[in-house]
């Protein structure tokens, strides 16, 4: 059997210099299946050692042969944990001195954080390397707790300012002591803080309705629009929701021991409904007709020129049998079904041995 061959140390190093850490791993692994020694695992170190600062595959700048691996292990030091190369799935990976850690990113840019952060701390503080809840005010979308403090967490307003600077329509905070929305940022505590429209009570966000405005039978979208006394409360006729309109309370119409079928004035229906802001309340309400209907009694509305179904329909709702044209005097006007003058506008009576619609 031939002696093994002797290597240089010179031309071993050379070639760790030229080809780099894994091809040093390859020979290395060689001289022990040829049975070369004479090159300890201390003169391995050694050589390692030798290759000048940034000449070695896996520092910063220098890349790795084609199927190598270039970074992704990091060294220990002092001074924390570094990889400053990374392979083409991972563009980074974490680096740092003394309390401080950077990253230059990877295929998940998680940054300095990785994949760490989750719904309860969404945000990366890139210079702490650390998951937070938010970094900036900017980031605390909750109403109840729009201010970022310094340890980067939401938490309750103080000031209005601290409202005004995170929300466009939510510029008040609340610093009334034991208040349910103690610390949040609402819109508005009263009409005062909405330039006169309704402040509502259950969003309380400013609307562009005003208050107190609106009488029997006017379209509505929230209670306050409606006169004291009234609720704007979803109409159903003949199983259609024909829409929102201020409607009197019972108590409001006929007082408290009256009967809505006897003195309602046209709403002779008693009945228990809800307002489209929740209130459950009895009600006179229209029994015979709807709210437009109603409203276009006695008027000149055009479609009306004949007593024919054609006629009728122009008159109330289209599509809904509210509404009927009848002549007065060789003039043609709006009116509706009764079944009894409790049915009609005060003024106006239901005929008992005709037709019956309320008397124009």
């Amino acid at each position: 059997m031939p002696a093994p061959r002797m290597l240089r140390a010179d031309v071993v190093c050379e070639s760790l210099r030229d080809g780099g850490v894994l091809r040093r791993i390859v020979l290395r692994r060689a001289w022990i299946v040829l049975g070369l020694g004479g090159i300890g695992s201390n003169a391995c170190g050694e050589t390692f050692l030798a290759c000048p600062p940034g000449a070695c595959a896996g520092d910063a700048g220098v890349s790795a042969n084609a199927g190598e691996s270039s970074g992704g292990k990091s060294f220990s030091s002092a001074g924390g944990r570094k990889g400053t190369g990374g392979s083409r799935e991972n563009l980074g990976g974490a680096s740092g001195g003394a309390g401080n850690l950077t990253s230059s990113g990877g295929s998940n840019l998680g940054g300095a954080c990785g994949d760490a952060c989750d719904e309860e701390a969404p945000h990366c503080l890139e210079s702490e390397a650390r998951c937070v809840e938010c970094r900036t005010s900017e980031d605390c979308a909750d109403p109840t707790r729009p201010l970022c403090n310094a340890s980067h967490d939401c938490v309750r307003c103080k000031t209005d300012n601290d409202c005004k600077q995170a929300f466009s329509d939510r510029g008040v905070c609340v610093t009334t002591l034991g208040s349910e929305d103690f610390g949040a940022c609402i819109g508005c505590q009263s009409e005062d803080d909405c330039d006169g429209y309704i402040c509502d009570p259950k969003t309380r966000l400013c609307t562009e309705y005003e208050p107190r405005k609106k009488g029997v039978c006017a379209p509505c979208e929230h209670d306050l629009e409606c006169k004291i006394g009234q609720y704007c409360v979803p109409q159903i006729f003949q199983g259609i929701f024909i829409g929102n309109y201020c409607t009197q309370t019972k108590e409001a119409r006929v007082g408290p021991d009256g009967t809505c079928s006897l003195e309602g004035a046209g709403f002779s229906a008693e009945v228990v409904l809800t307002s489209v802001g929740g209130v459950r309340e009895r009600f006179c309400a229209l029994a015979r007709t709807t709210c437009p209907a109603y409203s276009e009694h006695h008027r000149v509305k055009e479609g009306c020129e004949s007593e024919t179904p054609q006629g009728d329909a122009a008159c109330g709702v289209p599509g809904v049998d509210d509404g009927l044209c009848r002549k007065l005097e060789g003039v043609h006007f709006c009116t509706y079904p009764c079944l009894s003058d409790a049915d009609c506008k005060t003024g106006s009576t239901c005929p008992q041995n005709d037709e019956q619609y309320c008397s124009l």
